[in-house]
């Protein structure tokens, strides 16, 4: 089979080299073959493409014109190039143009489109990423989170996968009051998971369950299960997966739901919650695991992106990693750093262990 190389086209700079390069080896005017064809090896051109070239440098010179050229390509224009379609973006509602794969399924086109409009700046996004004000004692108290999930991320309750990718467990527990929890997470635990102990992790708010309640500590502590209770630092929603990206997801589900009322809304919300995938909720654990990372590097201000870990990608090269590691440094540092503050902040989040290993005792 012959091989057929494509074309070169020489960009402004290239032509001018060249242009030079055969007036520099050129003799009264005259430039030989020999000199052209090694131009050609040279620039990786054909010897016509040289010759036509040697023309018009002559003619420039020729006219008295400054010997200097300018590429005429300024880029591939498709002519059959999907456009926006303005008036269609528009009839769209909010909840429709709330994320990037539901606007695309509203227009009827594929995401990567949608994603190429946004980059051409046809269409702007628009986010409002809101944080909360931190303290100096919010900032120390969210390291020493990161700090203790270091060594407790195994226990979170997330999705479960074979060496093969099938499902083991989805991750969700389900939907219903906190006095039901315990029960609930006993009854769907994998009987293959060999751990037990397993962390609760709850917001500040006053309506949630006290560690300390006696039948909360009977219930924990029984049929071979150890359940704690903790509550994630104060002002920080990025540590709380819910907050970070479960509820969000969830939503984008929900939306597409009709309710009339309460009832209804609640059944949305429920029925939601079973169409959510395990993998899209296994994602989330892997971005939580990110931002106890940034976080760390920040130290503990929530003055960071969000990292993007290309998840998609990875899974299907099936390269998707179970837990992000952390550098044994930044570890380090992080530890130096919440020792220069009072003992008594965050104390509810145990760096014992880590402070053991990096002989901090």
């Amino acid at each position: 089979m012959e091989f057929i190389s494509k074309r070169k086209i020489l960009n402004s700079e290239e032509q001018n080299r060249l242009a030079h390069w055969l007036l520099a080896n050129s003799n009264n005017g005259r430039c030989n073959d020999r000199a052209q064809k090694e131009a050609a090896s040279m620039f990786g051109i054909g010897r016509r493409t040289v010759r036509r070239f040697w023309s018009k440098t002559k003619e420039k010179i020729q006219s008295g014109a400054p010997v200097i050229f300018s590429s005429s390509r300024k880029g591939v224009i498709h002519k059959d190039r999907m456009q926006v379609d303005v008036e269609k973006v528009k009839s769209l509602s909010i909840l429709e143009r709330s994320t990037i794969r539901k606007m695309a399924v509203k227009l009827g086109v594929s995401k990567s489109l949608l994603g190429n409009w946004i980059k051409r700046k046809e269409l702007r996004p628009h986010t409002n990423a809101i944080k909360p004000l931190l303290t100096d004692v919010n900032k120390i108290a969210r390291m020493k989170y990161c700090l203790s999930n270091v060594v407790y991320d195994a226990t979170m309750a997330r999705p479960q996968f074979s060496a093969d990718g099938q499902e083991l467990f989805d991750g969700k527990i389900g939907i219903f009051p906190f006095t039901t929890v315990i029960p609930a997470i006993k009854e769907k635990w994998p009987k293959s998971a060999g751990i037990k102990h397993i962390i609760i992790q709850q917001d500040n708010a006053r309506p949630h369950f006290n560690k300390d309640d006696p039948d909360f500590i009977v219930a924990a502590n029984s049929d071979g299960f150890k359940i704690d209770l903790v509550c994630q630092p104060a002002n920080s929603p990025d540590l709380n997966v819910n907050d970070l990206g479960f509820f969000r997801a969830i939503q984008s589900l929900q939306d597409d739901k009709m309710a009339t009322t309460v009832e209804g809304l609640v059944q949305n919300v429920v029925t939601s919650f079973q169409e959510l995938s395990s993998v899209t909720l296994n994602n989330v654990f892997l971005t939580l695991q990110g931002c106890l990372t940034e976080i760390m590097q920040a130290k503990g201000s929530n003055d960071y992106k969000i990292p993007h870990l290309n998840k998609a990608r990875l899974l299907r090269l099936r390269m998707l990693p179970e837990c992000i590691q952390v550098d044994e440094e930044l570890l380090k540092d992080s530890l130096q750093h919440v020792l220069q503050f009072e003992k008594d902040v965050g104390t509810s989040y145990d760096i014992g262990a880590l402070m053991v290993h990096f002989g901090f005792n």
